[in-house]
């Protein structure tokens, strides 16, 4: 019963979580940080001129790193910080 109650609370907080990024991202048109491909198409078709600009800016991001590295392991370590370095921080 306990483990029941346990899960069902988690889902319950899911699905707010949920709710919660899906209107706030739509409405202000924020790119989705967590959910699966297909969210992030979806969320592409409904704001597209939005997500072709964020998309744009990460090719030209992915373009610096490329051209400023001077080995594969500086490409992958700048690449690395320019996904996760705000995490970093």
């Amino acid at each position: 019963m306990r483990r029941f109650l346990v899960l069902t609370t988690a889902f319950v907080f899911a699905g707010i979580s949920f709710a919660q990024q899906t209107q706030s991202g739509s409405s202000q048109g924020q790119y989705p940080i967590g959910g699966g491909k297909k969210y992030k198409e979806w969320w592409c078709s409904q704001n597209w001129e939005k997500c072709k600009q964020m998309k744009l800016e990460d090719l030209s991001a992915k373009k610096e790193c490329l051209e400023k590295s001077q080995s594969y392991e500086a490409y992958k370590e700048c690449e690395f910080l320019r996904k996760h370095g705000h995490r970093l921080r």
